[in-house]
């Protein structure tokens, strides 16, 4: 893969199209969260990931929630719950 082009394009979602970079992202953050998933609904501890993999799924997760609730719903939530006045986590 160090020799593909960044703006390779790769077929995902039935006819999207998304490059390389963004088709390994999505595919890192899936495997990620099932993982979690798939550890809770074992009973075990969800395994160490890497620190770059992790990072990338509260990107995501966040994202999704500043498209949501806006910007400071997702201050709030972590950093000033009294002032929370909406539920934006569960992100999804």
């Amino acid at each position: 893969m160090p020799n593909e082009s960044v703006d390779r394009l790769v077929g995902a979602l039935g006819d999207r199209m998304l490059t390389l970079d963004d088709f390994c992202r999505t595919r890192m953050i899936e495997i990620g969260m099932h993982v979690d998933d798939l550890a809770h609904s074992v009973g075990v501890p969800t395994p160490e990931l890497s620190a770059d993999v992790t990072a990338e799924i509260i990107d995501i997760v966040v994202g999704i929630g500043r498209i949501r609730h806006g910007d400071w719903p997702i201050i709030h939530a972590p950093a000033r719950s009294e002032r929370s006045t909406t539920q934006v986590f569960p992100a999804f």
